[in-house]
C-alpha cells in the first residue's frame, strides 16, 4: 500500500501501527517505511504522448533535449523576429537549470493550485527560454507553448529507495504535525511538499494519469485556462 495525503483511508494503517501515541517524526520516518510500500507522488507535464511514460518512464531534466525542442519551436518562419543568436543568448543566460533532477509532489491539489504552470506551459526550462524572448507589451512567446502537448498529472508510485532520507524526515515532520487532524476527522491543510530526486522512475511506477481541463493560470494573472483538442 502506498501512502497518500490527500486519500484519508491510506493513513488508516499508520494510525493503527503508532495507536494513540504522540509520535516524534523521527520514530515516523522509521515507521512509514514499514507500514507502506512507498508514497503516491504526482507530476504534471505537458507531453505530446503521454503513452510513452508508460514506456519510457519519468526521466531526469535533459537541458540539451529541451533547447533542441526550443530551436525546432522558435526558430522557424512564423517568428523571423527570432534570430539564432537572440535563442542562444536566451538559452545561455539559464545555464544548466534543474539539469538531472525529477520533482513530484505529495498533495494534487497543491499541483492544480500552485504548480498548474507545468500543466499549462511544460518544462520550467522551455517556459524560462520563451520567458526571456519576450517582451511581454508585444509578445508573450509563452503562449506559444500552449500549442504543444495536452495538460497531464501523472500519479506514480516513489518507492522509499527513491526518496533520500532528507525529503523522508521532511515527509515525516509533516505527517506527524497532522496526525492529530487526521484523528479527529479533520481535513487535512495543504501540504506544500515536493520530493526531489535523480534517477529515472521506471513505466511501471507510472499508475495513471489524468488531463485537467480547466486549470489556473498563475503567469496569466490566475486567469481560468482551459485545454481544447487541435482541430483535424
Amino acid at each position: 500500500m502506498l501512502f497518500a495525503w490527500n486519500l484519508k483511508e491510506s493513513w488508516a494503517p499508520l494510525i493503527t501501527a503508532v495507536a494513540s501515541q504522540r509520535v516524534r517524526h523521527r520514530a515516523l520516518a522509521r515507521t512509514l517505511p514499514r507500514v507502506y510500500q512507498g508514497v503516491l507522488a504526482y507530476h504534471a507535464c505537458r507531453p505530446d504522448n503521454v503513452g510513452s511514460y508508460y514506456t519510457d518512464g519519468l526521466r531526469s531534466s535533459n537541458s540539451a533535449a529541451l533547447d533542441v525542442k526550443a530551436h525546432e519551436i522558435f526558430l522557424s518562419e512564423e517568428f523571423p523576429e527570432i534570430t539564432s543568436a537572440r535563442l542562444e543568448s536566451a538559452i545561455a543566460a539559464l545555464g544548466p537549470r534543474d539539469e538531472g533532477r525529477i520533482f513530484a509532489c505529495l498533495d494534487r491539489h497543491h499541483v492544480l493550485e500552485h504548480a498548474s504552470h507545468y500543466l499549462i506551459y511544460g518544462s520550467e526550462r522551455m517556459c524560462a527560454i520563451a520567458a526571456a524572448l519576450s517582451d511581454i507589451e508585444l509578445r508573450d512567446y509563452r503562449q506559444i507553448l500552449k500549442r504543444h502537448g495536452r495538460p497531464t498529472l501523472l500519479h506514480v508510485a516513489l518507492d522509499w529507495e527513491r526518496i533520500t532520507e532528507s525529503d523522508l524526515e521532511a515527509l515525516a515532520r509533516l505527517v506527524s504535525a497532522n496526525l492529530t487532524r487526521i484523528r479527529a476527522q479533520e481535513t487535512l491543510p495543504e501540504a506544500w511538499f515536493s520530493f526531489e530526486f535523480f534517477d529515472s522512475v521506471p513505466g511501471t511506477a507510472i499508475l495513471s494519469h489524468e488531463h485537467p481541463e480547466r486549470i489556473i493560470d498563475p503567469l496569466l494573472g490566475m486567469a481560468p485556462y482551459v485545454f481544447r483538442e487541435k482541430s483535424a
